[in-house]
């Protein structure tokens, strides 16, 4: 029995960065035993629908209309952004993401230390379900090396029954959920903070966001 777990982040490891004040990333996980087969050819049929073909949702420019969605309007973009949505309900999936507000920390290998902590803690917190698994295989498209690092370093010295592979966005749909879970967690955090961008309230109803935040914190662990 396998665990696959998909990851993917949110932000930069710029301490002043203004434009991006929150540092989040993701992990999607999912036992191999339940099938998603069905869920993900829906999908793929409703990308083929609407043209895209082996296209990766990327959701961050997706609402703010920019590439590779610079020329789709507003119902198009909706209609991307609602089937991964949908899809990701549908899944038999959980996930876990760690969120920091970038100021908090005193310079980046402060964060870094702090989400190594983190994500070590996690694990052993959740041990007895990792170690039931025969192995724990851990997708990432290698981004960012300080994700990569923590990565390696945490799982790698907590469980013996590691595989790493490097992932390609448009060959996994739980990647792309991984990407849209990180977008929901910082919609989250602007909606309570009372700071969302325009381009995010052009996109969703105040009701809309705080559906979605309802529905996908139930896969939360």
């Amino acid at each position: 029995m396998d665990l696959s777990i998909f990851v993917d982040e949110s932000g930069d490891f710029d301490i002043n960065s203004k434009h991006s004040p929150y540092y989040i990333f993701t992990l999607v996980l999912h036992n191999q035993n339940n099938n998603i087969e069905s869920e993900v050819l829906k999908l793929d049929r409703h990308m083929l629908e609407k043209k895209f073909i082996k296209h990766a949702i990327h959701t961050a420019p997706l609402i703010r209309q920019e590439d590779p969605y610079k020329y789709y309007n507003y119902e198009e973009r909706k209609v991307l952004f609602n089937q991964l949505y949908y899809f990701t309900l549908n899944c038999d999936i959980n996930y876990h993401s760690f969120v920091y507000k970038k100021k908090e920390f005193s310079s980046k290998d402060k964060l870094i230390s702090k989400m190594a902590q983190e994500l070590a803690l996690f694990i052993r917190e959740k041990i007895d379900m990792f170690t039931m698994f025969d192995i724990v295989k851990i997708y990432y498209d290698n981004g960012q090396n300080e994700i990569s690092k923590i990565l390696n370093v945490s799982f790698n010295t907590l469980l013996t029954n590691v595989e790493f592979r490097k992932v390609y966005p448009v060959d996994y749909k739980l990647f792309q959920v991984a990407d849209l879970m990180c977008t929901i967690e910082l919609l989250s955090i602007k909606y309570q903070g009372n700071s969302l961008s325009k381009s995010e309230k052009g996109m969703f109803t105040t009701k809309e966001i705080k559906t979605m935040i309802k529905h996908i914190s139930k896969k939360k662990i």
